[in-house]
This record gives C-alpha cells, structure tokens and sequence, in this order.
C-alpha cells in the first residue's frame, strides 16, 4: 500500500463487505422507526436504502446520473489520501501562475485530489479556474475550503491559491507536509503573463457580452514592454500585478530568513518528466502523459529573443534572486549609445564579462575648486578654459591631491601603472589600448574576440579647444616627469626636457 493509500476501512474493505455492513445498519435502524411508529421515518430510510442499492449495482444508472463513468471512478477510489482539518494533503502543490500549474490541478482533481484553486468551492474560483473536476473531487468527501481562512497578506489583491505559503495570514497551512511547485525562466514567465493577461481579460469582456476584443497588437515587443514595465512597478508597490501573479518565484520557496518552505522545485521546461518522477516517488497515479503542457503559440509569437534591451534589464533587476536561485542565466547586453545592434555576452556571478574593460578616467575640462597649494580659486564655466595660466595652476594642484590623497576627485589623476599593475609587479590588465591610435587598436582588439565592435566616433580634439602640451609651463612639465616617471617608462612615451 502505497504512502497517499487511504486507510478509511469503507475504502480499503471489500464491496461485498461494505454492502452487508449497509444492509445491517439500515435494518437496525427501521427496526428502530417501526417500534416507535416513525413512519415517515421510515419512509426515508426506505427510499435511501433503495436509491443506493440501484445506484450501486446499476452501471449504466450511475453514469446517467453522474456523467462519469465506473472505470473513472474505480481508478481513483483505491488511491484516495485524507486532507487534514485545513483541507491539506500529506503531499501538496504551491500553484505559481503562469507555470503550467492549471493543468496539474486537472489531472490531479480526476483523481479525486483538489489542489490549489480545486480546493475552494467553484463560485469562489475564476474564469480560468473551470478545469477542476468537482464531480470527481466530491466524491471524495472533500473538505471544501472557506477563502476567508486562506486569505493572503500582500496588500494587493491575491487568491488564496496563489499566496505565497508564509504570507498567508493564518500561517503557512502547507507545514508539516510535504510540498511541490513549478518555476521556469523569468523571461518566458513575464512574457507568459502578458498574454495570460490579456486572454483573461478578453474572456472577460466575452462574458459580459463585448465581442469587440483586444485592440492592439499582442505580438509587439512595445506592447511588451508597456506591460512588463507597469507590472512590474505594481508587483513592487502592491506585491503582485494583479490576483497573485507577478510575484518572484524565490518568496513562494524561501522564507525572509532563508528557510525552504517548498520541498520540490520542478523546472517548467521538464515538467512533464520532473512531475511524473516525482508522482512516481510518492506512489500517486497521476500523469502528464498526453496532456497538453505547453500552450498552443499560433497567436503567441514573442520570445526572449523579441524583448527590448529596457524590458531585459528590468526583469534582470526585478527577479534577480529568481536567477540565482533557480539557476537560470540572465541575459546581459554590450551595446553603444548610438547602435541598436545587441550581442549576447555572459558575465561570471560578479557581473564580469569574458573580456572586460578598466576605465580610466580623463583629466575633468571644466567647473572645479583647488585647494592642493593653499590658494583656492575656482574654474568656473564662464572662465576662458582655453587660458595656459589657469590650465598650469589646475594641474599643479591636481599632481598636488594625487600625491597626497590619492586621485584628484572622484579616481581622476591615478597614475596609468596602479590601474595595470600591482604594488608586485604582476600586471592585472591583459590588453593596453593606446589613445593615439584609439579606433585602430579597439577594432583589432574586438575582432580577435570575435564581438564585432567599433567605436562611432574618431578620436579626435573637440573642436573649442587650443590648448596643448607647448603651453605647459616648466614647472609643471617637471611635476608631470616626476608623478609620472612609471607611466613614461611602462608605456612607451617620451619625457619632455627643458
């Protein structure tokens, strides 16, 4: 006898058995109306008695009456499991929308086991919600649960059957049994969502009698983006976009203090196999075999591959947890400001990229304060920038804070050796790019990395300013020569002697 097997002895015993044990409990108690001249009484156990006996022995009776036929009811009878006092089975099932959930709750109500949404009665459950077997499910003696009892904490609108199970506000109903759900790639789930989203909000509109439909184009990565962007920004206001979706996978698993509250976290992308292994596992006849688990596309056309460069980075940030935790790869971008053009390029769990780039950073051309040789002026944006004078002063000082704090401002003025090397020698860059010859350098460099890059612009002065290495000053030639001496040495460039 399997670990979900009922021990209700009416269930276990045999038909025969069960049958005689009827017949002696209706007799007792008509020996007991017509002592005391109950006749209507006896009237009811008399019509009882009869309607069960044809019902029981009369096949064809039973399907007219039920629509169900005897081998559906034989299949489920001998594996039928007890609910606890709150309607709770020994293994149960965490419904994430959009997740292949509702076909989980189908098989599972055929046999008689009303998970998720098919544990509430049908007019506390909505449009989509049509899939749970009641005829099946009743014939279980199912414990009916009250909304009320599983009502969620989020602030927003939520079904109970997608409350994350520490946010209910009874307390987590799922402890001390065992407990599945089903997570997939975020970027398919938003886009999932999207249209569920919609279909719903179509067939809502059908049922009120408006044939008029959706006007606009479902199949446009905009229309995308509008949508995830706005559920998105209601998910974190209000906890979920709307009805318990949009919430992260890793709050129906985790607790806030990092304890698993899910026992078994199956993979949409294998939830044929995952759920019948694990049905298998817990000796339960349920199957997905012949079900049809992925929805039908012919009107979905969208994929990841669709998703704008915004809506990616908006999903990366919002279920950046979901990534890590379920170990799905998020997908990066290199772009440049003016191409569109996108490459898919993986980064390591510190956000590094195969090949990386070390910024460091230009001599600031505009509004500063010195203070590094005691004077203190100010470089203002009405100031003649291109004045020798005040260029010499700027760089005296900046030399001056460099030396003693360490960077100028903000990491400006950091000698190019402490960004190439370490304080041992090792060197820690691996390609050095000249400015000179800027263009030519990084298009070779991309090409031998095969990431097809070029830079937009050539490098070259801007075109307002005249300044130039003749206007330096002695003194401020000899400070350059000996803050840089390293970087003079290292990098192939020639000192000026005066």
């Amino acid at each position: 006898m399997g670990p979900f097997t009922s021990n209700d002895p009416e269930v276990v015993a045999s038909p025969s058995k069960a049958r005689r044990r009827r017949i002696r409990s209706t007799g007792q108690l008509l020996v007991w109306a017509v002592k005391r001249r109950k006749h209507l009484a006896t009237l009811i156990i008399l019509g009882v008695f009869v309607y069960r006996s044809v019902v029981s022995t009369s096949k064809s009776l039973r399907v007219f009456l039920t629509g169900v036929t005897e081998d559906d009811w034989s299949s489920g009878d001998s594996h039928q499991f007890s609910q606890n006092k709150e309607g709770v089975y020994p293994l149960e099932f965490v419904h994430i929308p959009s997740t292949g959930g509702l076909h989980i709750e189908r098989v599972a109500s055929e046999k008689g086991i009303a998970w998720g949404a098919c544990k509430f009665e049908a007019d506390s459950r909505d449009l989509p919600y049509s899939q749970c077997r009641d005829e099946f499910i009743s014939r279980r003696r199912l414990r009916y649960q009250s909304p009320k009892s599983w009502e969620c904490g989020i602030s927003g609108t939520v079904y109970p059957w997608h409350c994350p199970p520490d946010k209910l506000k009874s307390g987590n109903k799922y402890k001390g049994v065992e407990t599945f759900t089903i997570v997939r790639n975020p970027y398919d789930r938003m886009i999932a969502e999207y249209y569920d989203f919609f279909d719903r909000l179509r067939d809502r509109k059908l049922e009120r009698g408006d044939a008029g439909g959706i006007e606009r184009d479902l199949n446009s990565p905009k229309e995308l983006h509008k949508w995830v962007r706005d559920a998105i920004r209601t998910s974190r206001h209000e906890g979920t976009c709307y009805q318990g979706h949009c919430i992260e996978f890793y709050k129906y698993v985790y607790s806030k203090e990092g304890e698993q509250l899910v026992d078994h976290v199956l993979k949409y992308e294998n939830l044929q196999t995952d759920f019948d292994d694990l049905m298998a596992q817990y000796g339960i006849p349920l199957s997905l075999a012949g079900v049809e688990v992925y929805p039908n596309t012919t009107n979905r056309t969208l994929t990841s591959d669709d998703l704008l460069h915004e809506t990616v980075t908006m999903i990366n940030k919002w279920a950046k947890s979901d990534f890590k935790f379920f170990e799905y790869k998020p997908i990066r971008f290199l772009t440049s400001e003016r191409n569109a053009s996108l490459i898919h390029y993986p980064q390591n769990d510190n956000g590094m990229h195969p090949l990386e780039f070390v910024h460091i950073p230009k001599i600031p051309k505009k509004k500063y304060e010195s203070k590094g040789t005691g004077e203190v002026f100010w470089i203002r944006e009405t100031d003649d920038l291109n004045n020798p004078k005040l260029m010499n002063q700027w760089i005296r000082d900046a030399i001056w804070k460099a030396k003693y704090r360490g960077s100028c401002y903000q990491g400006h003025c950091v000698p190019f050796h402490e960004f190439i090397y370490s304080d041992k020698g090792e060197k820690l860059v691996t390609h050095v790019l000249k400015m000179e010859t800027l263009n030519e350098d990084f298009e070779r460099l991309m090409n031998q990395y095969k990431l097809g890059m070029k830079l937009q612009h050539k490098n070259v002065r801007v075109s307002n300013t005249t300044l130039s290495v003749e206007e330096l000053s002695d003194d401020v030639v000899e400070l350059i020569n000996d803050w840089s001496k390293k970087d003079f040495e290292l990098f192939g460039y020639e000192l000026i002697k005066r």
